[in-house]
């Protein structure tokens, strides 16, 4: 098996799923299409229907105060979204927004196109609905920097982790037993796989110094543990599945699916008043806000429609003959995890399982969270680790999902030698580099464009590097000698000579093998674009409510804290408006 076989099945699969598409077996669950009419009027206007949209108008509507249109430039999520085992089979499919980067010239050499892979959910329940399923919320150092850029304390891990635990219910009897720091009665389900395959790597990680948890908190905030999902009755828990599908028959929501939002409407005094958008039957209207135009389309769209809209850098609309509303930052301080891949060869084993059951979490994985200084309250880096029993799973991982070259590719599984393959994401969760989003046109079916700025400080170089050098002294350890454990080196040709294990090695490997994780914030920041109520600065009734408004990444999967602030931003709409 090599990469382009790997590839090809799975383009086959997710073929045979976008035939079952056009059946739209999931639609009959989901509210109806509304019927929109140039100059219809609404409460709340929310555009963009991902993770935050969906909670944020669901919980809008739930008031039975208000009326809310919900605008998403996607369709009803599919069956393969629903299930746990299946989500693999959405990249590249049109349930992706298939955003791609420029080209750098540093970061993307392996990559197929010569670009990077960025993926976006283009459903209701948006990247909730298309990723990993992984839960994570971050670190009391993350929100305490929050409320210190936004000087509202509000934004603190104390104040934040009392919303948290009203949108999760935990289900997993081991964790509850001990002292739990997460909610029990919210709808997101959240639980913990475990795997006796995990339990020889512990063993290894804690020889290294880094101590196995059940539970990553702020008793115990950096080591190893086994990974938690959203994932509950073998479905996936999204914001669409849980908040927005229950009120199908709710009369105060109005849905549109395959609608694309093209513009923010504002009067002279600069307040927002309505959105133009393009219909699914390509009709251009306008649609009218009584109270407040909410932008939750994520941290690349939001940025899009600000700038086509008039809110971003004057001279960068001026150059797009683009009138200048509010002369603000928007589309900077994009900021995102950066992956680098190490591959390693063991003992041929049985133990990991390959795809197959849709039921089941496809792989065999876990979570690290280390810190290089063993004091230290959050880590320097995250490790996401999966075992792989065939090379197809890893093929299929390396070359489609993450969009790595076929050659990139082949050259792990060569090496890798028909054994077993465990695989390590190092990922550097606070790069100080930032990138930005651009306008390429004022048309607002141009995608725009992305310059993720990887590397673009070179001090994160020198640390990604330190951390895959931190991370590979597992070989030294008793359990990767007893079983054969070695390093795969690809052999990259930019690598060529460099001594393997020397720090220009290490530097030269995490470039050369490095990816997005997906977890893009920043682009609409609070302190900058927004005030801490998530308003954007220079106009009014007009939020921004989605991973934008992060002023500084958070140190751990995003989805959980998208969450967070789109309950965080209902309740303030819910006061501001007294829609209680």
């Amino acid at each position: 098996m090599n990469s382009s076989s790997a590839v090809s099945y799975f383009t086959q699969v997710e073929n045979v799923f976008r035939l079952l598409s056009l059946l739209n077996l999931t639609a009959y669950e989901w509210p109806k299409q509304a019927c929109v009419q140039n100059g219809s009027q609404f409460d709340f206007i929310v555009v963009g229907g991902g993770t935050a949209g969906c909670l944020l108008a669901s919980r809008l509507v739930e008031t039975g105060q208000a009326s809310v249109l919900l605008i998403e430039a996607g369709s009803y999520p599919p069956l393969e979204s629903d299930m746990a085992g299946l989500f693999p089979y959405l990249k590249d499919s049109r349930y992706d927004w298939n955003f791609t980067s420029t080209k750098d010239g540093i970061s993307e050499e392996y990559h197929r196109g010569n670009v990077i892979h960025m993926s976006q959910g283009k459903m209701l329940g948006g990247s909730g609905s298309l990723g990993f399923g992984c839960y994570g919320r971050g670190y009391l150092h993350d929100f305490n920097n929050w409320a210190n850029v936004t000087n509202d304390p509000t934004w603190s891990y104390k104040s934040v982790l009392k919303i948290f635990q009203k949108i999760e219910k935990l289900i997993d009897e081991r964790i509850l037993k001990i002292k739990n720091y997460y909610g029990t009665k919210g709808r997101i389900e959240i639980t913990k796989q475990y795997y006796k395959r995990n339990r020889p790597y512990f063993d290894a990680l804690e020889e290294m110094g880094y101590k196995y948890h059940l539970d990553i908190n702020p008793d115990h905030p950096t080591g190893f543990t086994n990974l938690m999902f959203n994932i509950g009755d073998e479905l996936r828990q999204t914001t669409a599945q849980k908040y927005l599908r229950p009120l199908k028959h709710n009369k105060k929501l109005h849905l549109l699916i395959n609608t694309l939002a093209t513009k923010i409407v504002f009067d002279e005094n600069k307040t927002a008043v309505g959105v133009e958008i393009l219909t699914d039957n390509n009709e251009i209207i306008t649609v009218r806000a009584r109270k407040e135009v909410i932008v939750t389309a994520g941290n690349i769209k939001s940025p899009h429609l600000l700038m086509l809209s008039g809110i971003g850098p004057k001279e960068e609309l001026e150059a797009k003959n683009i009138t200048v509303i509010s002369d603000l930052p928007v589309g900077k301080n994009f900021q995102d995890h950066v992956n680098s891949m190490l591959v390693y060869r063991m003992t041929k084993s049985s133990h990991a399982h390959a795809l197959g059951d849709p039921n089941r979490y496809p792989y065999v994985v876990f979570v690290g969270y280390p810190a290089l200084n063993k004091s230290q309250c959050y880590p320097d880096y995250q490790t996401i680790n999966a075992h792989f029993g065939d090379s197809i799973t890893f093929l299929a991982i390396c070359a489609f999902f993450f969009s790595f070259d076929n050659t990139f590719c082949d050259s792990f599984n060569e090496g890798a030698d028909d054994k077993e393959i465990f695989l390590t994401f190092i990922t550097y969760l606070n790069p100080l580099s930032r990138g930005e989003i651009l306008l390429n046109s004022a048309d607002p079916q141009d995608y725009p464009l992305i310059i993720p700025g990887y590397y673009s400080n070179p001090i994160d170089i020198d640390k990604h590097a330190s951390y895959l050098a931190d991370f590979d002294r597992i070989v030294n350890t008793t359990y990767f000698k007893a079983v054969d454990g070695e390093f795969v080196d690809p052999k990259l040709k930019a690598c060529d000579g460099l001594e393997r294990g020397t720090m220009e090695y290490w530097k030269c490997h995490a470039v050369e093998t490095s990816d997005t994780a997906h977890y893009f914030v920043g682009t609409c920041a609070m302190g900058t674009v927004l005030d801490s109520k998530l308003r954007v600065n220079g106009v009014k009734k007009l939020r921004v409510c989605d991973a934008s408004a992060m002023p500084n990444n958070i140190r751990d999967f995003t989805q959980a804290s998208v969450m967070m602030i789109a309950y965080k931003a209902a309740d303030m709409i819910i006061d501001d408006y007294d829609l209680k």
